[in-house]
């Protein structure tokens, strides 16, 4: 059984910090390829890679590149997946019918590369909700059932994942569906991961069904940036831990102090939020 651990840190606490510590150390007890580091974006995958444990060792060369990565990169890699169905979608509109209903309805997202399509995902799948088919997708990341969807969003799911079936692909929602039951991402014995309040329920299903012994998040709900993708901070510190397994960084190192209790000021205006005591 997986024992979930919860850090908690405002603004220049040294979150990822102390996750490069945690590894270091769960690294040196279990072996370096039994620790997995995960986060949303490439951009704070790169910022946790870059960390050292003082050492002069950074991650990626501690636990090894496959083991430093997005959720999403880590699931496609699991599944053997190839390239998701996004990178595809000009293909969709080729068939008259989709064309029809959907060509005004879907985003036109930048071409990626086979080296990092399986890193785009927030950043080309997702822009602010203004389409069906980005509904569609925050739906999904939300777990909301069917019945609660818009219409629009209902009828582009049924044709987007019917064409999805029939050419054989699988969407960056699709790879992190298909690994929410475990048993499909690599058992370890830690993951760690990085900005946790900026993953939606259904990346949070995914990281806490992976078969490993602790899972440590370390992130700040009042940090929040991606609710407009389906990303909802109580899903992050929700349900309540014991308090040891609970632990608030408290002292910030890059903020000044004047600053931060003026930060403390506007966040206890946020409704649902977890008092960092």
């Amino acid at each position: 059984m997986t024992a979930e651990y919860r850090i908690f840190g405002p603004p220049g606490t040294g979150k990822t910090t102390e996750l490069t510590r945690w590894a270091v150390r769960a690294a040196d007890v279990f072996g370096e390829d039994q620790v997995s580091v995960c986060s949303l974006t490439r951009a704070a995958v790169r910022e946790a890679a870059g960390r050292d444990d003082g050492s002069g060792t950074d991650l990626v060369t501690l636990l090894g590149k496959d083991n430093v990565t997005t959720l999403h990169a880590r699931c496609k890699r699991a599944l053997g997946a190839g390239p998701p169905a996004e990178t595809k979608i000009e293909e969709f509109l080729d068939v008259p019918r989709f064309a029809a209903r959907w060509s005004d309805e879907v985003p036109r997202l930048r071409r990626v590369s086979d080296d990092d399509e399986d890193e785009q995902a927030p950043e080309t799948r997702m822009s602010r909700g203004s389409l069906a088919f980005e509904r569609m997708v925050e739906y999904r990341q939300r777990m909301w059932p069917v019945s609660r969807w818009d219409e629009q969003a209902r009828e582009i799911y049924r044709d987007w994942k019917a064409w999805c079936e029939d050419a054989g692909y699988m969407d960056y929602t699709m790879w992190l569906e298909a690994c929410r039951g475990g048993g499909v991402l690599p058992a370890q014995q830690v993951v760690l991961v990085d900005e946790a309040q900026d993953h939606t329920p259904l990346q949070l299903d995914v990281l806490r069904a992976w078969r490993t012994r602790f899972l440590a998040l370390f992130g700040d709900d009042d940090q929040s940036l991606y609710e407009w993708s389906g990303a909802e901070p109580r899903a992050f510190f929700d349900p309540p831990l014991p308090g040891d397994r609970e632990r608030v960084l408290a002292q910030s190192y890059r903020v000044p102090r004047e600053i931060h209790r003026f930060a403390e000021l506007i966040s206890h205006k946020i409704r649902s939020r977890r008092e960092k005591v």
